[in-house]
């Protein structure tokens, strides 16, 4: 169209705006009844399903966690059903529970069961990540019987073993 004609035509549509959903919790504990109070500062807190047979109760104990219990300015939940001195924090069905912060640190970094953790995971990400920082998708972290020729820089050649 000609620039004096009284309409122009729009070339790019409008979009709505893009709206993500607040994150929440798989389990749906996600809510005021989650809001941990009077928590130490030298732990780590977690509420753990009891009902899990995986990953419940007893792998936290054997990962170091212990069971939280009432106490007068212990941790507690922020809504709920209080719960007597003595007797472990509950909440729909969860148990609080909590480890210190340099055992914690040593579960991320060396892994649960001394295998596998951060350490692990950076050793292995070394193998796969070429010297430039991207994924190296020839060499993987097999490093076997393959011998590359780069023909857009010849000068840069890729052997393994």
């Amino acid at each position: 169209m000609t620039p004096t004609s009284p309409v122009e035509p729009t070339t790019e549509a409008r979009r709505p705006s893009r709206h993500d959903p607040r994150h929440r919790h798989a389990d749906g504990l996600a809510g005021p009844g989650t809001k941990l109070m009077n928590q130490d500062e030298g732990r780590i807190y977690a509420l753990v399903y009891k009902a899990d047979q995986m990953q419940g109760m007893e792998y936290y104990e054997y990962l170091g966690y212990e069971v939280e219990k009432s106490r007068k300015g212990g941790p507690r939940l922020a809504v709920g059903r209080t719960s007597k001195p003595g007797q472990p924090i509950e909440f729909m069905g969860h148990v609080l529970m909590s480890i210190d912060k340099e055992t914690y640190s040593d579960i991320n970094k060396y892994g649960a069961f001394g295998s596998g953790g951060q350490l692990a995971a950076d050793k292995l990400e070394a193998h796969i990540v070429d010297k430039d920082g991207g994924p190296d998708p020839i060499r993987g972290i097999r490093n076997r019987f393959m011998r590359v020729e780069n023909e857009i820089e010849p000068t840069r050649t890729v052997e393994t073993q």
